[in-house]
C-alpha cells in the first residue's frame, strides 16, 4: 500500500505555513491550513492576550474546517507555533476533537525563541492510539530546504 500524507498545520504569523509547504514540496500529500471560526487579531499584542486566556481557561477555539476523515490517510503531519511553551489553541482544539488510531503522527513546530516547550508531550497525550515520531522545532521561518529535507530522510515514506 502507498503511504498517503496529511499536513495539517496552524499559522498565524506565517512560519509553520513556510514549513508545512516545504514538507508537502519534499513528499507529497494534502495540505490543509487550521482556520478558527473567530480569527485571531493582525495584532501580536491582541492575539497574544487571546491565546493566554484560551490556554489559561482551557477554552478552545472552533474550526471553520470541518475534518473528520482521516483513516485513508498513513502519516498525519500536524504543525503549530510555540504559544506560551504549548499548542496553539486552534490545533489543540483539531487533536481533542478528532481520532488518530493507528495513524502515524509526525509533529513540527516553529517557535521565536521558546523552543519546543511542551509540545510534543502535548501531540502524544492527545494522540494516545497513535506512534508519533520525533519532531522538528524551527526558530522561526528561518528553516533552509536542507533542514527541512534531512530531517524527512528519517522516515521512510512508500
Amino acid at each position: 500500500m502507498s503511504s498517503k500524507n496529511l499536513i495539517i498545520y496552524y499559522s498565524w504569523s506565517g512560519n509553520t505555513a513556510k514549513i508545512a509547504k516545504l514538507i508537502q514540496n519534499n513528499i507529497g500529500g494534502k495540505i490543509i491550513s487550521l482556520k478558527p471560526l473567530l480569527p485571531y487579531s493582525k495584532s501580536y499584542q491582541i492575539t497574544l492576550k487571546r491565546a493566554r486566556r484560551e490556554i489559561k481557561n482551557n477554552s478552545l477555539p472552533e474550526l471553520e474546517n470541518n475534518l473528520s476523515e482521516f483513516n485513508s490517510y498513513n502519516n498525519i503531519f500536524i504543525g503549530t507555533p510555540n504559544w506560551c511553551s504549548t499548542v496553539a489553541p486552534p490545533v489543540l482544539s483539531f487533536l481533542k476533537t478528532n481520532n488518530f488510531s493507528k495513524q502515524l503522527i509526525i509533529p513540527f513546530l516553529t517557535h521565536g525563541g521558546g523552543g519546543t516547550g511542551n509540545i510534543f508531550q502535548q501531540i502524544i497525550k492527545h494522540c494516545p492510539n497513535s506512534r508519533v515520531e520525533q519532531g522538528l522545532s524551527i526558530r522561526g521561518g528561518s528553516s533552509s530546504q536542507a533542514e527541512v529535507e534531512n530531517w524527512l530522510n528519517k522516515f521512510k515514506f512508500n
